[in-house]
């Protein structure tokens, strides 16, 4: 299934989008900067936006009250993919790149834990970055996939979700 179609799945129920990272670290960035641009347009009764920077740990008790059936977690990593490149998933089958890849291992490993025993569905959102070192903007690749993805996840939050079936 492409990954607008199911993130429209995901999204048609109570969600929480959160975005974990560093701004000072160039590329780690791209889960803020996404979520930041999500903002705006986040006014809805079925989704809320968490900028959790790099204390993801510290806004659990926050995600989980605000009653999303699923979290979203938009998160940088360290991949053997192009820069730019997204990965999806149940961040549970992705313990792989949690312990090898992703910038944030254990309040990754920690949230899912506590999340998932909460009943919370939680799911990873990374995009394939370039450097994280100390730096301020995001690379060019990780740029334009921030861009795409805000734009795709704003224009699912902002449509009403009905669908209608013609039955003959």
């Amino acid at each position: 299934m492409e990954l607008s179609h199911t993130l429209h799945a995901i999204l048609a129920d109570t969600t929480c989008i959160v975005g974990i990272g560093n701004y000072l670290r160039s590329d780690d960035a791209v889960g803020l900067e996404i979520v930041d641009e999500l903002k705006d347009c986040a006014r809805s009764e079925r989704v809320s936006v968490i900028n959790a920077e790099d204390v993801m740990e510290s806004f659990l008790g926050d995600i989980r009250g605000t009653g999303a059936r699923n979290v979203i977690i938009i998160d940088a990593v360290s991949s053997v993919s192009e820069p730019g490149n997204v990965v999806f998933g149940r961040l549970e089958d992705f313990d792989e790149l949690i312990g090898g890849y992703s910038t944030h291992k254990l309040a990754l490993k920690l949230a899912c834990q506590t999340l998932a025993d909460a009943g919370q569905r939680v799911y990873l959102l990374g995009i394939g970055i370039m450097t994280n070192e100390i730096g301020v903007g995001l690379s060019a690749n990780v740029r334009r996939t921030a861009d795409t993805l805000a734009g795709i996840l704003a224009h699912i939050i902002k449509s009403s979700h009905k669908e209608y079936v013609y039955v003959q």
